[in-house]
């Protein structure tokens, strides 16, 4: 573990204190915890993962109905 200060705003703080507290954890697991799910989500871009892909005849106007082929 590294000892690290920051400087958050007061708001932030006491909210992060009281998830803390409702959740029997420390202040500083939150902080961690928080910091860790973030880089996590933002490591990896849903978009550019998704690998499916279709290999069929597409319909010609499928540029222009495509709401109706994915939601009817």
């Amino acid at each position: 573990m590294t000892r690290t200060a920051i400087m958050i705003p007061q708001n932030l703080k006491l909210r992060a204190e009281e998830y803390a507290t409702h959740n029997n954890i420390s202040f500083a697991e939150v902080i961690r915890e928080s910091l860790a799910e973030k880089l996590d989500k933002n490591a990896r871009d849903p978009f550019f993962d998704d690998t499916a892909f279709y290999s069929e005849k597409t319909p010609t106007d499928l540029s222009i109905n495509h709401d109706k082929y994915l939601y009817d």
